[in-house]
């Protein structure tokens, strides 16, 4: 299951979802800490600088390495569905 190409696929079919999530957060942070700013699509905006919110930033990497981590740690403690 980990050998398929899980990683492009899922920046191919959640990549440009999860970067529009991370820079509305983003943004309402930082509004929330008195700033000016605004999320133009997968981008930042602050005083006509732009921001642009790229893939690592999105978490799919993060996400597959999680998985992989609790898989492998699994198999290693010989965990069942239940735990």
């Amino acid at each position: 299951m980990l050998s398929i190409p899980l990683v492009a696929s899922l920046n191919f079919y959640l990549g440009y979802p999860m970067r529009l999530i991370a820079s509305f957060m983003a943004a309402s942070m930082l509004n929330l800490g008195g700033l000016a700013v605004s999320a133009q699509g997968a981008e930042i905006v602050c005083n006509s600088s732009i921001v642009g919110i790229d893939q690592p930033c999105s978490g799919i990497k993060m996400l597959w390495v999680a998985m992989y981590l609790a898989a492998t740690l699994s198999s290693i403690f010989r965990f069942n569905t239940l735990k």
